[in-house]
């Protein structure tokens, strides 16, 4: 029953970031049961996408950042790494390059 957990853990970290979003007045959709590129999608007012692709333990398999790199070169979007750094703390990562810290 580990996958059920795993899943459940991975959804409300999933909500969080969601969340975090909408505070900042983004549009912002979970796609349930992901395995495409992004797990929440986020959309300004002026209608720039984030792409945000979460993992809470913070492991990001090397391939999977490459098609990301690539991809948010293909669609001209930003795309995100969230993760838990420290407890209750968002981090993101702009695969352009940085660390946003929440």
């Amino acid at each position: 029953m580990t996958t059920n957990r795993n899943y459940k853990n991975g959804a409300v970290f999933e909500n969080q970031v969601k969340r975090y979003f909408e505070s900042k007045h983004y549009l912002a959709f979970r796609s349930a049961g992901s395995h495409g590129l992004a797990d929440v999608i986020a959309i300004s007012g002026r209608g720039r996408a984030i792409l945000i692709q979460c993992k809470k333990s913070g492991i990001f398999p090397t391939d999977e950042i490459k098609s990301l790199v690539s991809a948010s070169h293909f669609y001209n979007c930003t795309f995100l790494l969230a993760h838990h750094k420290t407890r209750g703390k968002i981090t993101f990562t702009n695969l352009a390059g940085g660390i946003i810290q929440i």
